[in-house]
């Protein structure tokens, strides 16, 4: 029987993740010797040196090689450098770059790693030696919303007064950014990083004598801009957010009723919600507990749900032409309040029972929403009334309003708001409390104004 021998033979696999292997800066600073840059690892891979100059030497010529003999490639812009404005390298060149030394300053030279052909970069000028970035932490937790977070930043020293620490962050892997300058003094730095709706933000921390100006060389080249970064070790510093409230209210109505003042709630959706308290002020006590659902079963909260729920409470603790506000405020399981402040209604007290009137404002339409330029109000009033309507921010600060003494009864009134404030002055994008008032009855919608 033949044997067969089989001999299997493992040859190393050597991935590497730079085009060159080496690359040096050769020019007047170093008297055309030989100066190493080093590999840097970003979304565009680069190369860097920073060098101390040794004299005023105006121009100072240089080129980049990847060899030590001249006997490989050279790159060279082939004219004058002008410090933080993006260059081409050119290969091959017809000639030497220069820039206008200064003795005792430090030039910081970056290069992109390229096979062969052009290639580009930056020539950064700092009174000092380049900081680096010792340590990067930030006060975001696991819960929600961190919509808005501290990066603390520690430095390996003072920096020089061209250098700028910036936090760039994103929540779509890059795809778009926002850039934080960091303030601070000493070795002691932080940013502020906000953001919207839900997700998760990746950031890093970088330093660089360029400015961010939403469209510069700084946005648009990052990576070669950068002088000293750090990346949490290539993985990104990341958090989750979420702007989510734990009650997302759509609606709140305060009317009179022949029992009391009828409270008419709608959520949109709960989360971990075990209930509610009412709050109420009136001109002569300032806010306090009326009522929580520790005591009334209709304040009890859906725990979580997507699906809408309509709630109601009736405060018959209330006198005839009594003056009262209303606020919402939601617990959940852990036991933290979110008070609804953006949603507080206030009435005077006419009991109808007693009045014989009946409830002026039946139909309240806002279109379209979002809007821009013009959101139109439609409503119908059973009767004549007095009507008010007045436009909130969501920090409670009133933006608009209008007022018709005795507005006669009938339908499909309309009334039109195009964006603008008290001083006619164009208002920012952003959500707004809509409050209309027809005798006694108040309803409240949201609109969300887009620039």
């Amino acid at each position: 029987m033949k044997r067969i021998l089989l001999v299997l033979c493992v040859v190393p696999i050597v991935l590497l993740a730079a085009n060159q292997s080496n690359m040096y800066y050769r020019g007047d600073m170093n008297g055309f010797g030989t100066t190493s840059l080093s590999f840097r690892d970003l979304g565009t891979d680069s190369w860097m040196v920073t060098i101390l100059s040794d004299g005023d030497d105006n121009p100072s010529d240089f080129k980049i090689d990847n060899e030590t003999d001249w006997a490989g490639s050279d790159w060279s812009v082939g004219g004058s450098i002008s410090f933080g404005s993006y260059l081409t390298w050119y290969n091959p060149n017809g000639g030497n770059g220069y820039i206008n030394e200064t003795n005792g300053k430090y030039y910081s030279i970056t290069i992109s790693d390229v096979v062969s052909g052009n290639a580009a970069g930056f020539v950064q000028e700092t009174s000092g030696s380049p900081i680096t970035i010792s340590s990067v932490s930030d006060n975001s937790g696991d819960g929600v919303p961190n919509t808005t977070i501290t990066v603390s930043i520690a430095l390996s020293g003072s920096k020089s007064s061209e250098e700028n620490i910036y936090v760039r962050y994103s929540t779509d892997s890059f795809s778009s950014d926002t850039w934080s300058l960091a303030t601070g003094s000493g070795t002691s730095y932080s940013a502020t990083l906000t953001t919207s709706g839900s997700g998760t933000v990746v950031y890093y921390v970088m330093t660089t004598t360029l400015t961010s100006s939403g469209s510069g060389d700084l946005d648009n080249y990052p990576d070669l801009a950068t002088l000293y970064f750090d990346n949490n070790s290539g993985s990104n510093y990341t958090y989750a957010y979420d702007q989510s409230l734990p009650v997302e209210l759509s609606a709140f109505s305060a009317y009179s009723s022949s029992k009391g003042v009828k409270l008419v709630w709608t959520t949109d959706s709960e989360i971990e919600n075990q209930g509610f308290s009412i709050l109420r002020k009136s001109q002569d006590k300032d806010w306090g507990e009326l009522a929580t659902f520790t005591k009334f079963p209709e304040l009890v909260g859906q725990g979580s749900t997507t699906e809408a729920t309509e709630y109601y409470f009736i405060d018959t603790q209330v006198k005839e032409g009594g003056s009262y506000s209303y606020q919402l405020v939601d617990i959940d399981y852990q036991g933290k309040l979110t008070y609804h402040k953006d949603h507080i209604q206030s009435i005077t007290y006419v009991n109808p029972g007693k009045s014989g009137k009946p409830d002026a404002l039946k139909v309240v339409k806002l279109y379209p929403n979002p809007f821009n330029p013009t959101v139109t109000l439609t409503y119908d009033l059973a009767a004549m009334s007095d009507l008010h309507v007045s436009i909130y921010n969501l920090a409670g600060e009133q933006v608009w309003n209008h007022a018709k003494g005795n507005h006669p009864a009938g339908q499909d009134y309309t009334l039109a708001w195009n964006g603008i404030d008290m001083t006619n002055t164009p208002l920012p994008s952003g959500i707004y409390l809509v409050n209309i008032q027809a005798g006694t009855q108040i309803k409240s919608k949201k609109v969300t104004l887009l620039r």
